[in-house]
């Protein structure tokens, strides 16, 4: 994620990338024995809260990247709008030369 700010000067966070092909993380491999160890509970229990931790996370990002790509659209269908009316005002004033 990319931090960067808004017109009115607010921070916000930018995925750099679309995170809708992320695949959860295998909880129940060896590389997270400690962590479910940690949480105190049998290992499914673990896997368990491991999962709804990341899936939370990820269908946070998922809707961050959903309002960029509908922010994005409307911020490029403003400049297309913008260089249109420009392009239409510098024939008109060809046109008067």
């Amino acid at each position: 994620m990319n931090p960067s700010s808004t017109p009115n000067g607010a921070s916000t966070t930018r995925l750099l990338f679309d995170p809708s092909n992320d695949i959860c993380r295998d909880f129940g491999s060896e590389d997270y024995t400690n962590i479910r160890k940690d949480l105190g509970s049998d290992d499914q229990a673990a896997i368990a809260k491991l999962t709804a931790s990341w899936t939370k996370g990820h269908d946070k990002k998922k809707a961050l990247s959903a309002a960029q790509v509908t922010v994005d659209e409307a911020a490029e269908e403003a400049r297309q709008t913008q260089a249109a009316e420009d392009a239409a005002e510098a024939a008109k004033a060809a046109e008067k030369e």
